[in-house]
């Protein structure tokens, strides 16, 4: 239980608040928390005050917990009836939830039609409804009767109710996507939203015509369907708002022959967990069964692409395999598999990603992101010294392999390419320079993903929303550095920041010699 003065919550509803105020405001744990304690933490409240929070409410509580970088994204807060039990009572008169209050005047109610403690004219009951569905083009929380979106593309209206999806790609439905969504009972916005906001494949209304129409297109056929249906089950089960109890996940049993993880992919790859999501497919953590559990790597099933996707793929791996550098990920092995899908198996590496490290903390101090920094910026020198361009930087493919000996690992080479000015494989909203976007790929392109990153990393999200450099990056050579990386004109991004990185460090924190462990990392 959680305390907020005299009134207990349980500690669901508290975790479950934190998580909607991250989500829905953009914020990190640790402001979540200050902002939950701005809210609540000076008064005697009850469940019903807390679902009437209102945005002004929210702005207020904001600036009195200091948080100046987070983006009111909703008019309320009527989500955070979220995981709040499925049996809790509702008074049908004033919408409070009386609960078990140790020491206040709540008084204690357990069952259904006893008299509201608090209006004294309603009666409590079990209230199931859903709250929220998910708006597939930007991941907000909208009405279930929500019929269509405007913000995500100004001047643009998006459907998001099925019916109205179908309507606007023309009436047709490739007929095994229909009956693998209706066998799953998955709705139309689910895939969508899956695809949009997980693997970054939709862009466009031509996007979503042919992911509906031709989803081979996509890499979307035979096994490859039924799996990516399924894993957009879970998703969106896990970000739509509702106080219904979750239905229990389908675990498919794992091929046999296996040791630990069981499931053998590839020939000789064991799989011991799953490891995320990227643009193309799902990334595992697997271990070679001809050389047992010890030789672990990381395996990339490439699904979700085209046939000419694969080729590009099959390309850039025997472009990349003689690469060696600490921080990039050596290959171990590229499988073509009966399905047409690829597996692309390459050097494991243990520990957090920056991402991770963010939404824990919130943000680093300027000795810890100019370390991180500089050494990606080694990588990507090793990188395009060999004439390649990562293409793909952002707070997800940096690992803090060891943190206490500054190492990382940069990861997330699905769009990388091996010439300056190639045609770009895609693109990130957020980290992407303008020429990317246009698709051409140069080195540069890096050093612009590389600053937005830290900019996110110093000061938050929120950074990279404005058109200026933040103010709140310190020290002012390491703010002027950031500013000519991720200019938009590629003639002013330097060509070596390296070294000038390297002279801001040995200014600020002293030499390398003498840099301490006086700064420790932030507990994660």
């Amino acid at each position: 239980m959680t305390k907020f003065l005299d009134v207990s919550l349980p500690q669901t509803f508290v975790s479950a608040l934190g998580q909607l105020f991250v989500r829905q405001l953009e914020i990190s744990g640790n402001e979540a928390s200050r902002l939950t304690e701005s809210l609540f933490g000076h008064e005697n409240i009850t469940f019903g005050q807390v679902i009437r929070v209102t945005s002004d409410d929210l702005r207020i509580a904001l600036d009195q917990a200091g948080i100046k970088t987070a983006v009111i994204k909703v008019s309320e807060m009527v989500e955070l009836l979220t995981q709040i039990n499925q049996n809790t009572l509702v008074c049908n008169a004033c919408g409070e939830f009386p609960l078990a209050h140790n020491g206040g005047n709540v008084s204690e109610i357990k069952t259904a039609g006893n008299a509201c403690p608090f209006c004294k004219s309603g009666h409590v009951e079990i209230n199931l409804i859903k709250l929220r569905m998910l708006a597939w083009p930007d991941g907000a929380l909208v009405s279930p009767e929500t019929r269509q979106d405007f913000r995500t593309i100004p001047g643009e209206t998006l459907e998001l109710q099925d019916d109205g999806i179908l309507v606007s790609i023309g009436g047709r439905l490739d007929k095994p996507l229909r009956d693998t969504l209706t066998k799953a009972d998955l709705p139309i916005y689910g895939l969508l939203a899956y695809m949009r906001l997980e693997h970054k494949r939709i862009h466009s209304d031509e996007d979503v015509k042919k992911l509906l129409q031709h989803p081979e297109e996509f890499g979307l056929n035979n096994d490859r369907l039924d799996q990516v249906v399924e894993e957009a089950k879970e998703f969106l089960a896990s970000r739509e708002i509702t106080n219904l109890p979750p239905k229990p996940k389908t675990v498919k049993k794992p091929q046999s022959g296996g040791g630990k993880g069981g499931k053998i992919i590839g020939g000789h790859w064991c799989v011991v967990e799953k490891i995320g999501e990227g643009r193309l497919g799902t990334t595992y953590l697997v271990y070679n069964t001809d050389l047992g559990e010890t030789a672990t790597a990381c395996a990339k099933h490439c699904f979700l692409v085209t046939p000419e996707n694969i080729q590009a793929l099959k390309a850039e791996a025997l472009a990349i395999w003689p690469l060696g550098h600490s921080a990039l990920p050596a290959f171990r092995d590229f499988v073509t598999l009966n399905d047409g899908s690829v597996l692309i198996v390459m050097k494991h590496f243990a520990g957090p990603t920056l991402r991770q490290v963010l939404d824990k903390v919130g943000v680093l101090d300027p000795y810890h992101a100019s370390w991180i920094m500089e050494r990606a910026r080694w990588a990507l020198a090793y990188l395009h010294s060999e004439e390649r361009i990562h293409g793909d930087i952002c707070p997800e493919h940096i690992i803090l392999r060891d943190i206490e000996n500054h190492q990382i690992g940069l990861v997330g080479f699905s769009l990388a390419t091996t010439e300056t000015g190639a045609v770009s494989l895609g693109h990130s909203d957020k980290y992407s320079p303008p020429e990317q976007i246009r698709g051409e790929l140069l080195p540069s392109s890096d050093f612009y993903a590389l600053a937005r990153t830290i900019i996110e990393t110093m000061v938050g999200p929120a950074g990279l929303e404005s058109s200026t450099m933040p103010d709140g990056i310190r020290p002012v050579s390491l703010r002027r550095l950031l500013k000519q990386m991720a200019s938009h004109d590629i003639a002013e991004r330097p060509e070596n920041p390296l070294e000038t990185l390297k002279e801001i460090r040995n200014r600020e924190f002293g030499s390398p010699d003498s840099r301490a462990i006086s700064r420790p990392f932030p507990r994660l």
